[in-house]
C-alpha cells in the first residue's frame, strides 16, 4: 500500500468519524513514542514535527489538524501505540 493511499485512508476515516481529536496529554505521550522511532523523519533538525516513513502521515507534537498524533481514529502501523 503506497504512502499517499495510507495517508488518505487515515484522513478519510478520521473525517468520516467527525474529526475526533486526542487530548493534549495523549498527543504528547504518542509523540514521545514516535520521537524515539527510527521511522520518524523530522523536517529539520530540532523541530517538533515530521512524518512517519511507514505510513506517510504527518507527526507533530502540537498541531490538531493534519497530524496523525492528534487524530483519535488512528493507530501506529508498527503497533507501538494504539
Amino acid at each position: 500500500m503506497g504512502l499517499i493511499f495510507r495517508f488518505l485512508f487515515e484522513y478519510t476515516k478520521w473525517f468520516l468519524k467527525g474529526k475526533p481529536i486526542r487530548s493534549d496529554a495523549e498527543m504528547e505521550r504518542i509523540f514521545n513514542i514516535c520521537d524515539t522511532c527510527p521511522e520518524f523523519q523530522r523536517y529539520a533538525p530540532g523541530c517538533t514535527f515530521g512524518n512517519c516513513k511507514v505510513c506517510g502521515c504527518n507527526i507533530d507534537k502540537e498541531d490538531k489538524g493534519m497530524n496523525k498524533v492528534a487524530w483519535a481514529t488512528t493507530k501506529c502501523p508498527l503497533k507501538k501505540w494504539s
